[in-house]
């Protein structure tokens, strides 16, 4: 297999959009089938202008620079190429070695990473609980470069605050503070130690359309609370985000562990596991990244007292 034929593939594979969510994190804006960013590759920009379209690639119109995938890894990081492209593949846990062929084209299948199968099942509430908190509160969703520049650059490699209850957890996002639960800068696979919390977001969106409480798809808090409950995966608590109004509900469930997460096959699933089970709710598909960042919000909106454990299911289980 050549160069060329992987450099093909990761183009084939990996969406920009995908590309970006997972090294720039949440959009900063929204525009028809485009997200767009306040470039990371320039300083002093006062307006987002690097354009993301999965049909169009990525544009920056601050230099007029256009890149695919590969080739903006490789300016975000400053690296070649071919070191970009491997990134991509580790970053990624893309699996070279099943090679079939279509259309003429060398492609990879998809990822076929052996993931230990387990569920979620009701556990004792943790005697501490680990996680990493900007050290600065915002009272808005920050949206400034140099505001989010500054949160990534105060995040330290699992350097994380042990807290003593819930309520400790729940005051620091009430005070704005961002929360990182991994504590990760740069790529997960190499820095991620543990994780005990997880956390889901429901933005009341279908692709880019808003969903109001006019729309019969808008949910709200109370729908999805007594769907957990009927299928006993009722959160840890839930907290409206910056961005929620009494037009279109925003919400997002958080989930603490027993005890952190330290399998990092695992850590990485638990995100996908909620989602597919709250599928028809419409959460956030784009966070199951283990180094995402979550803004704080507004009002905790459900107190609860569940905490959850890893049931890991094995071939003779059942």
């Amino acid at each position: 297999m050549t160069r060329k034929d992987i450099y093909e593939f990761v183009k084939e594979y990996v969406s920009p959009k995908l590309i970006t969510n997972l090294y720039l994190g949440t959009e900063d804006r929204v525009s028809g089938d485009s997200i767009i960013y306040y470039s990371p590759l320039r300083e002093l920009e006062r307006t987002p202008s690097l354009v993301v379209n999965n049909e169009k690639g990525i544009h920056d119109f601050g230099t007029g620079e256009h890149y695919d995938v590969i080739s903006f890894v490789g300016a975000l990081f400053k690296i070649s190429y071919w070191e970009a492209t491997k990134k991509i593949i580790v970053d990624l846990q893309l699996d070279i070695n099943e090679i079939k062929e279509k259309n003429n084209l060398l492609l990879v299948a998809k990822p076929s990473i052996e993931i230990p199968k387990f569920e979620l099942v009701a556990g004792n509430k943790p005697k501490e609980i680990y996680c990493y908190f900007d050290c600065m509160g915002f009272l808005n969703k920050p949206k400034d470069h140099f505001e989010l520049a500054g949160i990534k650059k105060r995040i330290i490699n699992n350097n994380f605050t042990i807290y003593i209850n819930k309520e400790e957890i729940e005051q620091e996002i009430l005070r704005g503070r961002t929360c990182i639960p991994g504590a990760i800068k740069g790529n997960a696979k190499e820095n991620w130690k543990m994780q005990q919390l997880f956390m889901l977001d429901f933005d009341n969106k279908n692709k880019e359309q808003n969903l109001t409480i006019q729309d019969r798809r808008h949910v709200k808090e109370g729908q999805v609370l007594k769907f957990c409950d009927e299928n006993n995966i009722l959160p840890t608590f839930i907290y409206n985000t910056f961005s929620h109004t009494e037009e279109q509900h925003k919400f997002r469930l958080v989930y603490i562990m027993e005890e952190p997460i330290t399998n990092i096959e695992i850590a990485k699933q638990i995100p996908t596991y909620l989602i597919e089970k709250l599928k028809q709710f419409n959460p956030d598909t784009s966070k199951r990244g283990l180094s995402d960042m979550f803004f704080a919000g507004k009002k905790i909106c459900y107190d609860g007292d569940n905490y959850y454990r890893i049931k890991e299911i094995n071939n003779n289980s059942r």
